[in-house]
């Protein structure tokens, strides 16, 4: 599993004033700690989706687990640089115990379930800091939340191409038709005002229920 910024993902976290910063770096100091409660979550959320992975024996199991233990590093290489940034500016830093994962109702515990969970959290990361870049104030946290977005983007990307290749390959495709089903959206940002796509708020869920 992954991504802790689902249901709730990026809506804890948000205290920790600034000394004296004013209320633009109060702001951010909010913001950049939301989505460090989320990077916590995703961390939390990889060693549990970890916990099911090891105990199957199969080589796409041991693919994605594989595959989980790289993305959960980035996560915590994520949270390290949130959590200096907020101290840097001031604030008090959400802690990883106060932010544990929730697995969604219904999850069934399966290498293909826990490859949809974290394929679906991973999505939910990339739109939510595309919408924190919108809101912070300072240039140094909008540059290293865009960097973040990019890992994040990149892990819906890689995933959900696994899913499309090795779970549930799309039948009867052709060059010019379905090709939508198998190459993933890697934008973030809302751009259709400017001719460009929707953007990942836009693809639905994936079901974590299969009994496959």
């Amino acid at each position: 599993a992954c991504g802790g910024t689902g249901s709730g993902g990026t809506g804890s976290g948000g205290s920790g004033g600034g000394a004296g910063g004013g209320s633009a770096t109060n702001e951010d100091i909010a913001s950049l700690n939301a989505l460090l409660a989320a990077e916590y979550k995703a961390i939390d959320a990889y060693t549990q989706g970890a916990g099911v992975l090891q105990s199957m024996s199969d080589d796409l199991s041991k693919l994605v687990l594989a595959v989980a233990v790289e993305f959960q590093k980035d996560h915590q290489e994520h949270a390290g640089l949130l959590a200096k940034t907020v101290k840097d500016l001031g604030g008090t830093a959400t802690t990883a115990a106060a932010n544990k994962f929730t697995l969604p109702t219904g999850f069934k515990p399966s290498t293909t379930n826990v490859l949809k969970l974290a394929c679906n959290e991973e999505r939910r990361a990339a739109v939510a800091y595309n919408q924190v870049i919108k809101a912070l104030k300072n240039s140094t946290n909008r540059f290293i939340a865009a960097a973040i977005q990019g890992d994040e983007t990149q892990h819906y990307v890689v995933l959900a191409a696994l899913i499309e290749g090795l779970v549930e390959p799309t039948a009867k495709l052709t060059p010019t038709s379905g090709a939508d089903k198998v190459v993933p959206q890697a934008f973030v940002s809302a751009t259709t005002a400017q001719g460009g796509g929707t953007g990942l708020q836009s693809e639905a869920d994936l079901a974590t229920n299969d009994t496959m």
